[in-house]
Formats: structure tokens, sequence, C-alpha cells
């Protein structure tokens, strides 16, 4: 499955490592199996490495979902994208464009400044387990 993911109910996180070309299917999958572990409105930090062939109307899909998923009263929901590649830094200001400010969501160079950004001590595990 090119999308891995695990929930912290401690932290109120949702971690993800996305790789190769996940389809919407996989993304709605993880969609359904995270709300259904309770965690809308939890903060994400999604690691992307090598990610290819996904078309930009999947990202524009990926965050009205996202964006439906806020719940302040929850956490900041803010999203932490830390991509591997350029391409993936321009993908994911395209995320951030179609989020249209109904979460925060932020594209960062490495994990350290995703999880200070997220309010989170930097030993926080970030990959899935």
């Amino acid at each position: 499955m090119p999308i891995k993911w695990s929930v912290d109910h401690n932290a109120r996180l949702v971690r993800v490592l996305a790789t190769g070309a996940p389809t919407t299917a996989d993304y709605a999958e993880m969609i359904a199996a995270i709300q259904a572990e309770g965690t809308v409105g939890y903060r994400s930090i999604i690691v992307s490495r090598g990610l290819s062939n996904v078309p930009a109307g999947d990202f524009a899909a990926w965050a009205e979902t996202a964006a439906a998923r806020a719940n302040t009263a929850v956490s900041g929901g803010q999203i932490a994208l830390v991509p591997s590649s350029d391409a993936g830094r321009e993908i994911g200001a395209y995320f951030i464009k179609r989020l249209r400010g109904r979460r925060p969501c932020a594209v960062f160079d490495n994990v350290a400044d995703a999880l200070a950004w997220l309010g989170l001590p930097p030993d926080t595990p970030t990959d899935p387990d």
C-alpha cells in the first residue's frame, strides 16, 4: 500500500507516510480507517517519499476531505507536509491552496521543523507504527 498511517491518541497526532502513486481509493480507505479511530481534528504529519503520477484532481479532493475534518475543539488540526522533492513541495503548495485556509497547513524541508510547528517534541516518532 502506498499510504501507511498510524495514530497517537495521546499526542492527538496522525502520522502518514505516502510513497509511490497512491490512488483516490487508497486515500479514501485511509481516511475511513482514521475516522473510525476517532481522529477528526487531530494534527497530522504527512511525509512523502517519491510520490509519482498522482493527478492534481486527486490532491484537490484530498484537500477537501482534510478541510472537512477540521475541529479546533480537539487540537489545532494543523497539517505538516514533509515532501522529499521540489515537485513534492509544489504539490504541497497546491494542497494548501485547495484547503482555502480552512485548516492550518504548511510545507517543511525536514521533520524537525514540522514537529516544532506542530508543537511536538523533537523526538516524537513520525513513521507510522
